[in-house]
């Protein structure tokens, strides 16, 4: 499908969508900057399912309910079995962003889901800008920005194992940073604000035997690209005494009024 067939579709569904302009390209989806109304949004349109990508999925894709006619085709490597799994990727995306985003502030808010699409909040470098927000990788952040940054980040990381979710890909390229000015006692100094993007490869650790992996993963590849900027950064073996919290059922899920800073017993 294409990004105007999408744009059609949530036309149908009364989401009257105003292309602006592309943000990003990448291998498996295209990032487009919309208007509705006065209001700026991202809209994240997939590219069709082939070659290498398909072919590296099974890991994440383990624990995924699939009909089983859907995953004989998913095995085939089919057109149907493409767009199944393509279909499944989405969906989870956009599942786990509407979870997040109920508990923490740390993603982009979701809208909606139209064919191969999916509509969500606008990440920009600054609030009100609509300029994009720059990946992590793309930015020199001083000591105590980067300090933050990898605090705030490993908090985000909890909540989504509170919520039976392994993000699985995480790295400095798919946290955004939006630049907001200093508060309290230092109203000057700049604060650099990390957001997480791009869930579709997300895991649930209670049926993906890949899980505890893919946690490490996440958390070592961020704390090894921060301790770049600071070297007094640890992640104080999280991994280890998250997947122990998860393994002993000390990670409560939280409620609509669990705060989104509240960590939990790690």
């Amino acid at each position: 499908m294409t990004i105007e067939h999408d744009l059609q579709l949530f036309a149908q569904a009364e989401i009257d969508l105003a292309l602006v302009g592309e943000l990003k390209s990448g291998k498996e989806a295209t990032v487009s900057l919309v208007r509705r109304g006065d209001d700026l949004l991202a809209l994240k349109h997939y590219r069709p399912m082939r070659g290498r990508h398909y072919a590296n999925t099974a890991k994440y894709r383990e624990g995924r309910f699939m009909k089983a006619r859907d995953a004989r085709a998913f095995v085939k490597r089919s057109a149907w079995g493409r767009q199944v799994a393509q279909g499944s990727w989405i969906a989870a995306e956009y599942q786990m962003l509407r979870r997040l985003s109920k508990h923490t502030g740390r993603v982009p808010k979701p809208v909606a889901q139209a064919g191969t699409s999916i509509l969500m909040e606008f990440i920009g470098d600054a609030p009100g800008s609509d300029c994009p927000g720059p990946r992590l990788i793309d930015v020199e952040p001083n000591a105590t920005q980067t300090k933050h940054i990898h605090a705030v980040t490993m908090q985000a990381i909890i909540m989504m194992m509170r919520l039976n979710i392994v993000h699985g890909d995480l790295s400095p390229y798919n946290l955004l940073i939006r630049t907001e000015a200093g508060k309290g006692s230092n109203p000057e100094a700049v604060r650099l604000e990390p957001y997480v993007i791009d869930f579709p490869q997300a895991v649930d650790p209670r049926s993906n035997g890949a899980a505890r992996e893919l946690l490490e993963h996440d958390i070592t590849e961020v704390t090894s690209y921060c301790r770049k900027f600071n070297q007094d950064v640890s992640d104080h073996q999280l991994a280890e005494r998250l997947w122990k919290a998860f393994e002993e059922g000390m990670l409560q899920p939280p409620t609509d009024e669990t705060p989104s800073e509240q960590q939990g017993p790690v």
